[in-house]
């Protein structure tokens, strides 16, 4: 540390679109300013006059200086202007009222009007909504977007200044139903099928999924990636954590329309899978220029330790640097926790022990011990890899299994590779605790879940041959209409019993009509594993006493370490939020 610091002199330009910063001071305490300049996110360029440095004019930039150099930093008159209208816009109180009218029958909740007012104004729309799981955030979004419609940006939701929304293919159709309730005087169109690119010019909403978006945004060519080029002034995601991985496909397509996008707005319960890592590649769209690279965000407010090999882990946030984070998001995020928004039940958490029948025990015991086991039926089951072990591990917990063998040729080598795969079959010592379940909440409809298709529908077709209850299936390879057909019918109780796979039945539905959900498995995914618990509460769910969770859980096998994991991949989301209850809540506490 210096003796004597530099004093740092800064002034807004005219154009109000940079920060030129000016050091003062002996050469050991400029150049050590200089460094410490190096470590904040946004990146400084040379300007005139020499030796000054400018930065992108955002309110990340004015906190991160702030920070950084407190006392001596010197803001001048135009920028401390410009930061005092900043701060008054981003803390002023949201109004309860919204700027257009509604029709009579429609009456959105408080939090969805604030909501609507933060996307417009505090954020100057560009937003991040991390509301609790069915909370209304779809609604939110569309009053916020037709907030800004009221006040600053009449053309928006035009054919010349189209929004395109991205949602899960799943829920499509939930939102063509939403914006036609509630903003119908816009015209909205699907982004999908063989004739999508017809419909270019001729709605206000271009409605798409994650799929058609990695396709129609693939590069920035017109015509590879057709919407790139709509034109359009806002983009919303729905479940952005969809774009978790800086490189993949997807959040590289989702930046090529950010980027072009005056407006962002992103919607999930669920902002973090693993770690605040996942953040970076939406976040940075929250202000221009802030965040150019993950290394940046983490450098400056990650807490990580090193490990022998690969990338550092991640534990959370610096809890030296997080005040400094949040103040770089004041004003452009929400958390709200459902329990405090809306009136509901609690949930009560079961755990519903089951045996392995001693063959199979000796089988699973084998796999764990030494990756090699024998089947009652004199098959091997051989294990290549810890992840192999762990898959057939999860596999022998449920049921007896058949094995089968595919073989593939590595390209490297040359070489042909057997791949041993175990399907579940009968007995089924968690599909048995299931009928005993059912029977005891004759006729009250269930929804049941497992992560593996193979499971869901050996349990499905047991329980239609068991019992006098129907059955229907949600499932990965439906059209979002067969999804809808299935939904409607057990909401309407045609169906008594609904099998979902957690990664179909975990976004974007209600199953509210049920009041119990039986886990036959758990996901590793914290992400699956509390959007698909949440299907049965929310907005519209029906009075109760309370919404019943029950886990079948294998007795010592690592069914058990399932649900340890999950408690602690809840701890860095609940860090993020500042909501210590999601962790003292997760799974029953």
């Amino acid at each position: 540390m210096v003796s004597h610091p530099a004093t740092i002199h800064s002034e807004l330009t005219a154009d109000d679109r940079q920060i030129v910063l000016v050091a003062a001071g002996h050469d050991a305490a400029v150049v050590y300013a200089a460094r410490l300049l190096e470590r904040i996110t946004p990146l400084a360029k040379p300007s005139n006059p020499p030796g000054a440095l400018v930065l992108t004019a955002t309110w990340p930039t004015v906190v991160q200086l702030a920070y950084t150099y407190r006392a001596n930093w010197r803001p001048g008159e135009r920028l401390r202007r410009w930061i005092t209208h900043e701060f008054t816009r981003r803390t002023a109180p949201t109004r309860d009222t919204l700027s257009f009218t509604l029709p009579a029958h429609l009456e959105p909740f408080r939090h969805q009007i604030s909501g609507a007012h933060l996307i417009a104004h505090s954020s100057g729309g560009r937003a991040a909504i991390w509301d609790d799981r069915r909370t209304g955030k779809t609604i939110t979004a569309i009053l916020g977007l037709r907030e800004i419609q009221a006040t600053w940006a009449p053309e928006l939701g035009t054919v010349d200044q189209p929004v395109i929304v991205v949602t899960p293919s799943a829920v499509v159709l939930d939102w063509i139903d939403a914006l036609a309730e509630w903003w119908p005087e816009c015209r909205t169109a699907v982004w999908q099928g063989a004739d999508r690119r017809q419909r270019k010019g001729t709605a206000g909403i271009y409605v798409t999924s994650w799929g058609t978006l990695s396709c129609d945004a693939s590069d920035d060519s017109k015509q590879r990636s057709p919407l790139v080029h709509l034109g359009h002034r806002a983009l919303v995601i729905d479940e952005g954590h969809f774009a978790k991985g800086a490189t993949s496909r997807r959040t590289r397509a989702m930046q090529r329309l950010a980027r072009r996008s005056r407006i962002f707005v992103e919607l999930t319960g669920t902002p973090i899978a693993h770690t605040i890592k996942d953040l970076q590649p939406r976040i940075k769209f929250l202000a221009d220029d802030w965040l150019p690279s993950v290394e940046r965000m983490l450098h400056r407010w990650a807490l990580s330790i090193e490990q022998d090999y690969g990338q550092p882990l991640i534990l959370g946030l610096n809890p030296h640097t997080a005040d400094e984070f949040y103040a770089c998001l004041l004003g452009q995020w929400r958390y709200l926790a459902r329990s405090d928004v809306l009136d509901e039940p609690p949930k009560a958490h079961y755990v519903r022990e089951v045996t392995l029948p001693a063959t199979w025990r000796r089988v699973y015991d084998d796999v764990q011990a030494q990756m090699l086991a024998e089947l009652p039926n004199g098959d091997a089951l051989p294990s290549f890899g810890t992840l192999q072990q762990l898959s057939q591990l999860l596999q022998l917990t449920n049921a007896a299994g058949d094995v089968t063998i595919t073989e593939s040729k590595d390209e490297r080598t040359g070489l042909t590779r057997k791949h041993y795969h175990v399907s579940p079959k009968l007995p089924s010592w968690k599909v048995d605790a299931l009928l005993d379940l059912l029977a005891e909440r004759h006729p009250k409809p269930v929804v049941v879940a497992a992560p593996s298709r193979a499971l869901i529908e050996l349990a499905g077709r047991e329980v239609t041959r068991n019992s006098s209850r129907t059955v229907g299936y949600i499932v990965g390879g439906q059209t979002p209409r067969q999804r809808q057909q299935i939904k409607n019918a057990f909401q309407a109780g045609e169906l008594s019993t609904l099998c979902m796979t957690t990664s179909s039945g975990g976004t974007g539905i209600a199953l509210h009509a049920a009041s119990t959900l039986i886990y036959i498995q758990r996901p590793y995914s914290y992400i699956e594993s509390e959007q698909s618990e949440d299907r049965l509460s929310g907005i519209g769910a029906a009075p109760r006493e309370e919404t019943e969770i029950i886990d079948i859980v294998a007795r010592h096998t690592i069914d058990s370490r399932i649900r340890t994991v999950l408690k602690g991949k809840a701890g860095q989301f609940s860090e993020l939020v500042r909501d210590p209850r999601i962790v003292s809540e997760i799974l029953g506490g």
